[in-house]
């Protein structure tokens, strides 16, 4: 991720996620090891979207530590449903 803060936050929403809704863990899907770590790679990614799109200020009004130019976060996924 691009920042401290940003993967701090990442983290702490997936454990509050958890936390608030344990229902949502299915084992018969993964373990519980594996739960949160899908989790946090799909905040992360959001996270890295949000900060992409933002104008160069940054997403929560900050300054971008490297002017503005954030990498793309890019998801492959095969064509053909």
């Amino acid at each position: 991720m691009g920042t401290v803060t940003l993967a701090d936050e990442a983290v702490q929403e997936v454990f509050l996620r958890l936390w608030d809704r344990p229902e949502r863990f299915d084992s018969a899907r993964g373990s519980l090891r594996s739960f949160p770590l899908a989790q946090g790679h799909g905040r992360s990614l959001d996270l890295l979207r949000a900060e992409s799109a933002a104008p160069a200020g940054g997403a929560r009004g900050r300054p971008a530590p490297d002017g503005g130019r954030r990498p793309r976060a890019s998801c492959h996924r095969p064509h053909g449903g």
